[in-house]
């Protein structure tokens, strides 16, 4: 998978900060692997200035593997109609300092109870207008959130 990145400054949820608007180039069902991103970067930044990915309307399954060899110091994880079925403790743990996950409008069905345990900073989740039919127990026990949507889902609705 290749990402195509519009790379910019933002000034969503956590101040100003860099971010890659990014939307899939290049995509195999058979490997959801991120093997690189475009560089065109903004005069004097690099990848590892990258606080923030933004990716939506795309056809995703799940969250792809190896962001953080690219995008090391995300704090924002930003995926939008983008399909996704399945998101996975693997998929967040790379993200130790991950502030805040936005997954609207995708097709998630389940959470499970150590979906957030590599996350400690996570502060804000967002996942209305999933498939929600199950969360593991304990799923936000041990996180100091600010903000939880669970919003038009099948089995939490607020």
């Amino acid at each position: 998978m290749i990402f195509d990145c519009t790379y910019g400054v933002s000034n969503d949820y956590i101040g100003s900060i860099y971010e890659c608007s990014a939307r899939v180039l290049m995509f195999s069902p058979q490997d959801e692997t991120l093997f690189a991103a475009t560089q065109y970067h903004l005069n004097g930044r690099n990848s590892s200035d990258v606080q923030s990915l933004k990716i939506n309307n795309q056809n995703l399954l799940s969250v792809p593997k190896r962001i953080e060899k690219i995008f090391e110091n995300l704090r924002i994880l930003n995926f939008r109609n983008c399909s996704l079925e399945r998101i996975s403790r693997d998929n967040l743990s790379p993200f130790p300092h991950l502030e805040y996950l936005i997954l609207w409008d995708n097709k998630i069905i389940e959470l499970s109870g150590d979906l957030f345990q590599g996350n400690p900073m996570l502060r804000y989740i967002d996942f209305d207008n999933n498939r929600i039919t199950n969360t593991g127990s304990n799923l936000l026990k041990s996180l100091n959130l600010t903000h939880a949507y669970f919003n038009n889902n099948i089995c939490i609705n607020a």
